[in-house]
C-alpha cells in the first residue's frame, strides 16, 4: 500500500513568522498579493524575511505526524498461518 498525504495550510503572513520564530516546520509557497497568489519558491520572490513582505495570506506546507493501526482477529484460538516474518521483512521499504 502507497499513501500519499499533501499537508499544506494557509493563514495570515504575521501568524507564519510566528511559526517560522518558534521552529515550526512550514515552508511558505504562495502569498496573495492584492488578489494575485505570487509563487514564494521561484527565484526573486519576495522573502519572509524581508519587513516589506506583504501581509497577505500565505499558503504553506506543513508537516503532521500519522499514524495507523491494523487489526486481525482470528475466528478460533488456533490457526494454522506460518510464523510472522521478521521485523525488518516487514518493515522493508517503508520511509
Amino acid at each position: 500500500m502507497k499513501v500519499t498525504i499533501q499537508t499544506i495550510g494557509g493563514t495570515g503572513a504575521g501568524k507564519i513568522r510566528e511559526f517560522v520564530k518558534h521552529g515550526l516546520p512550514v515552508i511558505p509557497v504562495s502569498v496573495d498579493l492584492h488578489g494575485k497568489f505570487t509563487k514564494l519558491l521561484e527565484p526573486g520572490a519576495p522573502s519572509l524575511k524581508d519587513p516589506n513582505f506583504p501581509e497577505g495570506w500565505v499558503n504553506f506546507y506543513r508537516q503532521d505526524d500519522y499514524c495507523a493501526t491494523a487489526y486481525f482477529y482470528l475466528d478460533k484460538p488456533t490457526h494454522d498461518l506460518p510464523p510472522m516474518p521478521g521485523l525488518d521483512v516487514r518493515t522493508k521499504g517503508i520511509k
